[in-house]
This record gives C-alpha cells, structure tokens and sequence, in this order.
C-alpha cells in the first residue's frame, strides 16, 4: 500500500492510501492474486440516513 502524505506550513497531513499499483487498473500476474487479495478488503456501502436531504 502507498499513503500520500503532505507537508504544508510545517504540519503533515493525509492525502490518500493506494492499495495497488497503476490505481488498480493493472492486471495481476497471475490473475488468480486479484480474487485472493480482494477478499481481504472489506469496503461497505453507504447507506443513507432516515432524515438525510
């Protein structure tokens, strides 16, 4: 993983995280690491608020 992190008037602050290479487009080699390594990340849906506009 890849963390983005800024320098800016002498604080550090966060950009972002990069879980694979080329922002996921590239393919794995060999493929059958995309499924394995996939399984490892949880990523939930939003679900939206009962009074949310």
């Amino acid at each position: 993983m890849r963390v983005y992190l800024y320098q800016c008037d002498g604080r550090i602050f966060f950009g972002e995280m990069t879980f694979h290479p080329g922002g996921g487009f590239e393919p794995f080699s060999p493929a059958s690491w995309d499924l394995k390594l996939g399984d490892y990340l949880w990523l939930p849906l939003a679900i939206p608020r009962k009074n949310a506009m």
